[in-house]
């Protein structure tokens, strides 16, 4: 008898570990993936109308003003022409680990047909409700197109 309870006892507490492993890393009832047409809806209110051709390879709210998204483009994409940015040259390893970092492993960017990527970064106007974020950009041309990492963040100015 003893042995038993021991045994009802652990199954119980693997099952109970299981789900409450299963909660904690999204699987069962927690929120879904935001739709196609919510990603690109909420990428447009960052960087105003998107290119025709223009595919969203991933999107994940971050709570406030802060999102990521991984864009695919068949030409050049400069969604920071009429702000005031700044550029740097950073190595293709920092992009391709960024890219598996940020979808965690769900998208693959194509083989790099550039020897560095672009970053770029600013700070947009204002938004209606008086928050202002900044925007991260790192881009690289693949073999598939143009892959963009777009990050928005809470500005730091802004406290």
């Amino acid at each position: 008898m003893t042995v038993r309870c021991r045994s009802r006892g652990l199954r119980a507490g693997l099952i109970g570990g299981c789900l409450a492993l299963a909660a904690l890393v999204g699987c069962g009832g927690g929120a879904s993936r935001p739709s196609p047409a919510a990603a690109a809806e909420a990428l447009t209110a960052v960087v105003g109308a998107l290119p025709e051709g223009l595919e969203v390879l991933f999107f994940e709210p971050r709570g406030g003003a802060a999102a990521a998204w991984i864009v695919r483009h068949p030409y050049r994409w400069r969604p920071h022409e009429a702000a005031d940015h700044r550029h740097a040259t950073l190595p293709v390893d920092t992009f391709m680990n960024l890219v598996t970092a940020t979808a965690r492993g769900t998208v693959e960017p194509g083989q790099p047909a550039e020897q560095a990527c672009r970053y770029t970064e600013w700070g947009p106007e204002a938004a209606a409700d008086g928050t202002r974020r900044l925007v991260r950009i790192y881009q690289l041309v693949t073999d598939r197109g143009e892959v963009t990492v777009l990050e928005t963040l809470p500005d730091p100015a802004n406290g």
